[in-house]
């Protein structure tokens, strides 16, 4: 158990998140998820209240082809993602 959770703890330090002019790349300790800008559908924030608040930033493809994208809220430049997501996509959180 204690090694699953160094795990978690070091990908969320060792993960960055690229956006370009084509993709969203999310890279750390588990292969590279990337979403090309045309293929996404929306995101939803995901709010949690287990140990304490957390929040995530979930981007979602608009195909199977590509796999979803989940940025946590104590991911360096988190809020700039988020508004930079919030302005160019739909909340799909009631879709």
């Amino acid at each position: 158990m204690a090694g699953l959770l160094t795990a978690i703890i070091v990908d969320n330090v060792k993960s960055k998140v690229i956006i370009n002019q084509r993709k969203v790349s999310k890279y750390g300790l588990r292969p590279v998820r990337q979403i090309p800008l045309d293929k996404i559908k929306g995101y939803k924030i995901k709010k949690s209240y287990y140990q304490g608040y957390n929040k995530s930033l979930i981007l979602y493809p608009d195909t199977k082809e590509f796999k979803v994208i989940r940025i946590s809220h104590n991911f360096k430049g988190f809020d700039r993602i988020q508004e930079w997501v919030q302005k160019n996509y739909p909340d799909i959180t009631e879709a």
